[in-house]
């Protein structure tokens, strides 16, 4: 099974940034993008991995 591609404004939906956010990000070449015909569009396991690699961990703390 292909895996599904999302177009830039289902990226921008699912990561929370402005679709011109992410139009500059693929601009940039600072994310990887798929060019089909005229139409550009982004993995979902990138946009996944993206959220993924972006947590904070909860801080834990300490007893004294």
């Amino acid at each position: 099974m292909a895996e599904r591609l999302l177009k830039v404004d289902e990226a921008a939906e699912r990561t929370g940034y402005k679709v011109a956010t992410v139009r500059m990000k693929i601009l940039k070449r600072e994310w990887p993008y798929i060019k089909l015909g005229s139409s550009v569009r982004l993995r979902e396991s990138f946009i996944v991995k993206l959220i993924n690699d972006s947590e904070v961990p909860a801080r834990v703390e300490r007893s004294a």
